[in-house]
């Protein structure tokens, strides 16, 4: 049997759902290469592949920077951009604002490497949802980044958000039966491939009742 870990965590979050999470996310470790040495059809690691998206994307312009945003030691990042700056992925120039500050960037090289590492990990989504019907493919983005986020707050210690309160009310309110019908429509309909016809009986059943 499993142990459960709750650790006082909202009560709404059931041990169903964190197992479903945390299964999911081992698989995606899987599947796009993280156990593997080298990341996304290159000769680098995973720290080394995120390193260079990032110098690329601006985000981070020299170690210190490197080190937030990855969550790494100093050190690790420190002989990561060696071999980055040994292999020609990337320069250091000196700061418009203080010549003695050295910032990180790109050479030629990294910039085709950094290209390549794009066009791969475009093809790998591309080929995963084309699997999948577009209502769950948006679904799919906004999931990925809503717990991507999540994540990034308990790293940076932010407070979790309180849980919604909920008010329980009777009788009928305004935009009652277009909603619940709506509702039906779009959850069928992604998951069951149901159409118009159902969503009309709904409609008609709920404005009947």
């Amino acid at each position: 049997m499993q142990p459960t870990y709750f650790y006082g965590m909202n009560p709404v979050l059931t041990k169903s759902l964190i197992n479903d999470i945390r299964a999911s996310s081992r698989l995606m470790v899987r599947e796009l290469g993280f156990m593997n040495a080298t990341l996304a059809a290159t000769d680098w690691s995973p720290s080394a592949v995120h390193s260079l998206l990032e110098i690329a994307s601006g985000n981070a312009r020299n170690a210190a920077q490197l080190v937030r945003i990855l969550g790494l030691e100093k050190s690790s990042v420190s002989r990561m951009l060696s071999k980055l700056l040994a292999a020609g992925e990337i320069c250091e120039v000196a700061s418009v604002q203080d010549a003695r500050v050295k910032q990180l960037q790109l050479t030629p090289k990294g910039v085709e490497t950094v290209n390549a590492i794009h066009h791969y990990g475009a093809m790998r989504v591309a080929d995963a949802l084309q699997h999948l019907d577009p209502d769950q493919q948006r679904e799919v983005a906004r999931g990925l980044s809503a717990y991507a986020r999540a994540l990034e707050k308990c790293r940076s210690g932010e407070p979790a958000a309180s849980a919604p309160s909920l008010q329980i009310v009777t009788g009928y309110r305004p935009g009652m039966i277009g909603r619940i019908a709506e509702m039906h429509g779009r959850y069928y309909a992604a998951h069951y491939h149901f159409g118009h016809f159902f969503e009309a009986k709904v409609a008609a059943g709920l404005a009947e009742f």
